[in-house]
């Protein structure tokens, strides 16, 4: 069972982490925040966009989900949020780690998504 801390605590421990930062490191720390804050912001945009388009289509008249680019298309957009998703989880991993090393592992993954999304 995890045991979670008070918000406050969590504040303080935030603080202490950003002083031991060097200017650069905080430059970083940053940029990856509002990074991913931005991906978070289109995360959601496009799922009400999928979530939207998928029931405009289940109610439209012509709607047929076993039509390879109805298929296509829709798991086209489920792939793009799945990329932006695993972007955003690498860039908050980075953001938590005292070294600012890229995983190779995670690159890999996110080509692969974009090459299996194309």
């Amino acid at each position: 069972m995890e045991v979670t801390m008070p918000m406050t605590d969590e504040f303080a421990e935030v603080r202490a982490r950003w002083r031991r930062l060097s200017l650069y490191q905080r430059f970083e720390h940053a940029v990856i925040l509002i990074l991913s804050a931005l991906i978070a912001v289109l995360v959601v945009l496009a799922v009400w966009n999928l979530v939207l388009k998928i029931f405009a289509s289940i109610f439209a008249s012509g709607f047929d989900p076993t039509d390879y680019s109805v298929f296509q298309a829709v798991f086209g957009m489920i792939f793009t949020v799945i990329i932006a998703l695993e972007f955003e989880r690498s860039l908050l991993v980075i953001a938590e780690r005292d070294r600012s090393v890229v995983q190779v592992r995670t690159v890999i993954l996110i080509a692969l998504l974009a090459i299996v999304r194309s």
